[in-house]
């Protein structure tokens, strides 16, 4: 069963990257909101003017005729992608009320059928309220700079001049939008995550929705091209990120059990570096140094590196289960709020 992914976040988060390979992944349909804001500043902002009326006749064109026209938004998005001008006049076309009311109803129509992927600044709250997983891509701001500035080949003046200035003033619009997200989604702070980290994370929220409303197989599986170009790690973690949700449907429990296991690979690892810096020959005049040292590459790197990947990867699992049980509990929170009312 297909559902629909909200993707919120601020500027220089990573959103159309990571919604363009989370698409792919689940062959599912991309919607970027922005998009149409840059399209409606185009076609529609002539002569300093806002054509109100023409947008209402597109948007009941779009609807006859939904794909076709994403197709066409994209491809004229992506001719003008860098207009400087066509940027500013988007931004002025979004803080009109009207015109997003409009781009959100088109949006929600169009989604309706499910299996979409939905970017924009206010995806999760006004967008697509209802959708399955709500998420938000957060960022620190030295990492925005730079992933701008190496984007745009910038020296440090421009940098300074002009792309602080952007994301400081982008920011500053999306505030307000950013921080009613926050209240109803899951935070991914990407700051220091690749796309495959981010991705990873993503998914291990899809399944275990899934999971959730199936009580049993997940219904999103790799295919048979996708497994057979897993390597030996990827495919562990693939098997017993499953294999946890499975076995420990209760969120403390496994929650206790990854801590233990995260203690469990610390002492292996602290046990590996013992051997390798106390146990091991140091000086070349021994007569076992060299095959000491043949040993530790050959066969005492490759659980010690292992040890310190399950490290890190459990690390990761900690700090997603710590929100999911803060939103479990928040919810329950709610419903008995809800209930005692009720019961007045």
């Amino acid at each position: 069963m297909k559902i629909n992914i909200a993707i919120d976040g601020p500027a220089s988060s990573g959103k159309t990257t990571i919604g363009k390979k989370l698409s792919e992944k689940l062959e599912y349909q991309l919607i970027d909101s922005g998009v149409f804001y840059r399209y409606f500043a185009k076609k529609f902002y002539l002569d300093n003017i806002i054509q109100i009326n023409e947008i209402y006749l597109f948007k009941d064109e779009m609807l006859n005729n939904p794909f076709y026209h994403l197709k066409e938004i994209e491809h004229v998005n992506t001719q003008f992608y860098q207009d400087l001008t066509i940027s500013q006049r988007a931004s002025e076309i979004a803080k009109v009320p009207e015109i997003r009311s409009i781009i959100n109803e088109i949006i929600q129509i169009i989604t309706k059928k499910k299996g979409f992927v939905v970017l924009g600044r206010d995806a999760t709250t006004k967008i697509l309220p209802d959708a399955k997983i709500k998420l938000i891509l957060d960022v620190e701001r030295e990492a925005k700079i730079q992933q701008s500035s190496q984007l745009n080949n910038l020296t440090e003046l421009e940098i300074i001049g002009k792309v602080l200035s952007d994301i400081l003033k982008r920011d500053f619009d999306a505030y307000e939008l950013i921080l009613e997200a926050k209240k109803v989604a899951t935070i991914i702070n990407t700051s220091n995550l690749s796309i495959e980290q981010v991705l990873a994370k993503i998914f291990r929220h899809v399944y275990w929705y899934n999971f959730k409303e199936s009580s049993s197989k997940s219904n999103i599986e790799p295919t048979v091209e996708e497994l057979i170009e897993y390597k030996n790690w990827p495919i562990t973690n693939y098997v017993s990120d499953k294999a946890f949700i499975h076995i420990f449907s209760n969120l403390e429990k496994r929650y206790e059990f990854i801590s233990n296991l995260l203690e469990f690979n610390q002492k292996c690892l602290e046990n590996y570096e013992h051997i390798e810096r106390d146990v091991l020959p140091r000086n070349r005049q021994d007569d076992l140094f060299r095959d000491a040292q043949v040993w530790r590459k050959n066969v005492l790197n490759g659980p010690k590196c292992s040890a310190r990947f399950q490290i890190s990867r459990l690390e990761e699992l900690l700090k997603d289960l710590e929100y999911e049980i803060d939103e479990f509990y928040e919810k329950n929170q709610e419903k008995n709020f809800e209930q005692k009312n009720n019961n007045k």
